[in-house]
């Protein structure tokens, strides 16, 4: 058996077989490849969501300035009004309303803030028990919002802000005192 297998090989075509080195950087381009654009795409998809997370923050910041200045109460904002005002700051392509988690507390003292709540509950996934409250003139209020943003790379769970289901977790917060504007709540000055 060791013959044939010798006589085989040892064959002048079988030799240059073994010697050739054409095809090998395909080969090995090949397998470095996969690897290689996983890495590039993940690095470019890490970059967008950074870029959404400050587009939402400053958008979130400008929603909020309608609640500071009493606006929200004067024209009697609900939740989907005030996420629909998140939205009008950022490019239409970037933001989905239904993809916003909102939540507006009013407080009397900032000591209060201490002891607000986690937006997420001991499993992980986001709690659905928020209030909308945009207070009245010289009110504390809390503007906390959750963006999931979609993210093939936040399946691998390797970020704290990873929610799973590609998506990854963009948390804004503003806490604020509300101005001391002549609004009152049935719209009235």
């Amino acid at each position: 058996m060791l013959l044939f297998f010798r006589s085989v090989f040892a064959t002048p075509l079988m030799r240059k077989f073994r010697r050739s080195r054409d095809g090998v950087t395909a080969i090995e381009f090949a397998l470095i490849a996969p690897v290689f654009f996983v890495l590039v795409l993940g690095t470019m998809e890490i970059g967008i969501s950074f870029l959404v997370h400050r587009m939402a923050d400053n958008a979130v910041l400008e929603a909020s300035r309608k609640i500071k200045t009493g606006q929200a109460l004067r024209d009697g904002f609900n939740e989907t009004q005030f996420k629909a005002e998140i939205c009008s700051s950022m490019p239409d392509f970037m933001c989905d309303v239904d993809r916003i988690v909102l939540e507006v507390s009013e407080f009397e003292f900032f000591s209060e803030l201490d002891s607000i709540d986690d937006m997420l509950d001991d499993d992980g996934e986001i709690r659905e028990d928020y209030n909308f409250q945009v207070g009245s003139a010289g009110s504390i209020i809390l503007v906390r919002t959750i963006y999931r943003w979609p993210m093939v790379t936040s399946i691998l769970g390797l970020s704290a802000a990873d929610g799973g289901n590609y998506e990854r977790y963009l948390y804004s917060t503003q806490v604020f005192r509300n101005e001391p504007f002549p609004y009152t709540a049935d719209g009235g000055v």
